[in-house]
């Protein structure tokens, strides 16, 4: 027997973004299913970290100023136990030179960085061999894999959630969109796509210019290592609890298949090596597909011709970040003709779209 439903909304993809757009539908008591697939999720194998800056240049994230405070009291408030999953933990940047040394005493004493830098310092952490630093404010990490799993256990008792073994078919009709699984039938006026880096074969939005970027992470284990602080030298070391810490991620734009390499492993572990100097035990490795975008700022909007299909995706390695100011306002777009902003309205990219 087939179940049928009608939705005024279908989320496809429930890992970081449509888990997080899942809880903005909510709030808004809107009417939803989402649909979860059992593909490899990005979400699951990143850091979580949320940082407030990019520390090649020294410069602010794109958009923190008003995205930053945002996820913070989302994360903090937006499901229970948020204490399990939603980790606030100061940063210290290596700074290695000179020249390093006086652009942080620039870009600090600017009024702009005021909720960011924090001061210069020369300290020795245990465990670290460098001794100067560069504190940084407002930063931490969401425990992703709790923080999904809690939202999608809220979801199934509201009966909001239905897992897939494979990607369900699709059919635009006139009005509406029909998303069908084996003995389910959905008739869903609006589909949101959050499909992370499986976009590139959704027919409907894979003109659009991704650039996927794989990731490679490592977790060990040391109990001589400091566990106060994150610490970012060539790659960030996250405390994670019980004297566990994550490491990386390092960077490829081929290869984009969800194995660690040897190369990988390689560098991950030459970076490690030149940052600690105490004994330490590999735990785990793995690997993952971001949704990076070609100007490195989500997608988001409406499908050109198909106006009942939205996408949510392209937001790479500032995901914790991006995802709730976003999904909020892509759900103002939806149902109260708010705009989008113009530097994630996929229409930027209109040019790409070989009309019908």
């Amino acid at each position: 027997m087939i179940e049928e439903l009608k939705v005024d909304y279908a989320v496809l993809g429930a890992g970081l973004a449509g888990s997080i757009l899942s809880i903005q539908l909510i709030d808004k008591n809107l009417d939803f299913i989402t649909l979860d697939t059992k593909l490899p999720k990005a979400s699951l194998k990143a850091s979580g970290l949320y940082n407030p800056l990019v520390f090649k240049r020294l410069t602010k994230s794109w958009a923190v100023d008003k995205v930053l405070n945002y996820a913070q009291n989302f994360y903090s408030s937006a499901v229970e136990n948020s204490n399990e999953f939603f980790y606030s933990y100061p940063l210290k940047k290596t700074v290695l030179n000179a020249e390093e040394i006086n652009n942080w005493e620039i870009k600090s004493a600017e009024a702009a960085f005021n909720d960011y830098l924090g001061t210069l310092e020369t300290s020795k952490i245990k465990g670290i061999k460098n001794t100067s630093w560069g504190n940084v404010k407002n930063t931490g990490y969401v425990n992703l894999k709790k923080f999904i799993n809690q939202v999608h256990e809220n979801l199934l008792q509201q009966n909001r959630l239905v897992v897939c073994d494979e990607k369900p078919d699709i059919k635009i009709q006139d009005s509406s969109v029909i998303i069908s699984h084996k003995n389910i039938k959905i008739e869903a006026q609006n589909v949101l796509f959050c499909d992370g880096p499986h976009v590139v074969k959704n027919p409907y939005f894979n003109y659009l210019p991704f650039k996927l970027t794989k990731g490679e992470t490592l977790v060990f284990k040391s109990n001589l290592l400091c566990e106060d602080f994150i610490i970012k030298k060539h790659f960030f070391i996250i405390p994670i609890g019980n004297h566990l810490f994550k490491f990386g991620a390092t960077n490829e734009w081929e290869n984009l298949h969800w194995k660690n390499t040897v190369k990988g492993k390689q560098l991950l572990l030459e970076k490690l090596e030149d940052l600690i100097h105490v004994p330490y035990e590999i735990i785990d490795y793995s690997a993952g597909i971001r949704p990076t975008t070609r100007d490195r700022k989500p997608f988001i909007g409406t499908h050109p011709k198909h106006k009942n299909l939205h996408i949510f995706n392209g937001l790479g390695s500032k995901g914790v970040t991006l995802a709730p100011y976003y999904s909020n306002q892509l759900v103002e777009y939806l149902t109260a003709g708010a705009f989008l902003d113009k530097e994630v309205n996929i229409d930027r990219y209109i040019k790409y779209y070989d009309h019908e």
